[in-house]
């Protein structure tokens, strides 16, 4: 798949458009009722009446007005044909409700059951639990929105569900549905302003009634909509490369930790937690951290000062997906680190830093001279005579270690890995020389899923440039340069 996604846009200024609004071929969308307007009639036949649009409205307007007056809150001036509706003049506003607890159930009894965003994927909510007996519920295409922290993530139902307290139904009334959902989607963060509460950041019905939405024709909804949801698109199809990458990644690592390359003769050995049986490589031997170690130590228990351009201040929260993520780090003082910071909280380069505080067993090999860890983070010096750092960094996502943070974590509601008993637990261990082929091997892949992770970044860039554009009027589609997907149609 091309780094783009697969649609052409022409496209043209304002003043350079010809009859944007006209398009021979757009067609009643299938979910009307008989007898309603069809295209941009629909919107222009309803009144242009509105509250004061508070902070986000415009500035002025009172019930009843139209004062020509073409600028949106946030996104400044839009073209002169477009309208500008407050939310309930584009949809109808449902308010979830949660239904009793007795009704959840996760055997599909009912409908699906979504409380908030924790539900939501890539456009449409991801189903985990049912509800017997709904309170609220939301329509197949409905827009689903998070009024609950955090405040405007959104969704598309993709059936008839139930939503609880922490979302809101958008019912498209005269506009297209995808259209609805990305200009929402542009105007999320205003929203997000709104929001009130010292403990739960929420907003209410009357909050959604402020929010402002510029309105082109039902052509123009149609082709915005279209390039718009061809990125989508093109982002999903990445997602479910990286997804399945990711799959292959982790069976490679258990496959190859536990039995190696291409052997045919296997000893069993007996490891801990509770003298264990497992096959391995004959000639592979049994160790323990301790004896593959030079130190395992933990960092720093007390604050640090911050700073903004000290040493690199490494957390649980900064080491992920193998790697460690100093670009997202805190940082702090040159003086604290250089006074106050033992030499077991300033570990090298090619230590292996271990997670052992919350999530656990999460892992990253320090490349860099100059960090600090505190003590959400466990630091491993190996023995090069004995294991790589980039093999010592594996066996922490081997099956028996998987295993062994898991028997030491029963239940917990916030897991801890000790130090002490990290050091006695026991691995197979391949010589150096395989070591180096088996990370070469996983390496490749992840190679791979860092390529498609450059991609969607650089997909959702080009959305996002897309959206400013586009939803603002500053640039316009010419009739001719796109096709009206059949998705997009579908939603009106």
């Amino acid at each position: 798949m091309s780094d783009e996604p697969d649609f052409e846009m022409e496209v043209v200024r304002n003043d350079e458009l010809d009859s944007a609004g006209s398009d021979s071929n757009s067609e009643t969308p299938s979910h009307r009722g008989e007898g309603e307007a069809d295209d941009s009639d629909s919107i222009a036949a309803d009144s242009d009446s509105r509250e004061q649009g508070g902070e986000m409205g415009r500035s002025g307007r009172s019930s009843g007005e139209d004062d020509g007056n073409q600028e949106v809150f946030g996104l400044g001036r839009v073209p002169d044909d477009w309208k500008i509706r407050s939310l309930p003049k584009v949809a109808v506003i449902e308010m979830g409700s949660s239904p009793p607890s007795a009704t959840y159930n996760e055997e599909g009894e009912g409908l699906p059951f979504y409380q908030g965003n924790a539900d939501f994927g890539h456009m449409k909510p991801k189903v985990s639990t049912w509800c017997s007996d709904p309170v609220k519920t939301a329509d197949r295409d409905d827009v689903l929105i998070s009024i609950r922290a955090p405040v405007g993530d959104l969704n598309i139902a993709d059936e008839h569900c139930c939503i609880g307290r922490g979302l809101a139904a958008l019912r498209p009334n005269g506009v297209n549905g995808l259209y609805l959902y990305y200009g929402l989607a542009q105007r999320s963060r205003w929203l997000a302003r709104l929001a009130s509460g010292s403990t739960f950041k929420s907003v209410s019905s009357a909050d959604l009634e402020k929010v402002d939405l510029p309105v082109p024709p039902l052509p123009e909804q149609r082709k915005i909509a279209s390039v718009l949801y061809a990125v989508d698109q093109a982002i999903q199809k990445t997602e479910a490369i990286i997804e399945q990458a990711q799959r292959v990644s982790r069976g490679l690592i258990e496959k190859l930790t536990m039995w190696g390359i291409g052997h045919s003769e296997f000893k069993k050995i007996d490891v801990t937690p509770k003298f264990l049986d497992v096959e391995v490589p004959r000639k592979w031997e049994k160790v323990s951290y301790a004896e593959v170690t030079e130190n395992i130590t933990y960092g720093f228990t007390n604050p640090m000062p911050e700073s903004d351009y000290g040493r690199w201040r490494i957390t649980a929260k900064d080491i992920r997906e193998g790697k460690i993520h100093y670009d997202e780090a805190g940082k702090t003082t040159e003086e604290a680190y250089r006074e106050r910071l033992t030499g077991k909280s300033r570990p090298e380069v090619g230590n292996v830093l271990v997670t052992k505080d919350g999530t656990l067993g999460r892992v990253g090999v320090v490349d860099r001279q100059g960090i600090c860890i505190n003590q959400s983070v466990a630091s491993i010096r190996p023995k090069k005579e004995k294991i790589t750092s980039e093999y010592l960094a594996l066996t922490i996502k081997s099956p028996l270690v998987k295993k062994l943070i898991k028997s030491h974590n029963p239940q917990t509601t916030i897991g801890h890995i000790k130090i002490s008993e990290l050091a006695e637990w026991e691995f197979p261990l391949p010589p150096v020389e395989e070591q180096n082929e088996i990370v070469r091997i996983v390496d490749s892949v992840r190679e791979k899923i860092q390529n498609e992770r450059n991609k969607k970044q650089r997909l959702q860039r080009l959305k996002k440039g897309l959206m400013q554009d586009l939803l603002t009027g500053e640039v316009r589609t010419a009739d001719r340069a796109i096709e009206v997907l059949e998705e997009v149609q579908a939603h009106g």
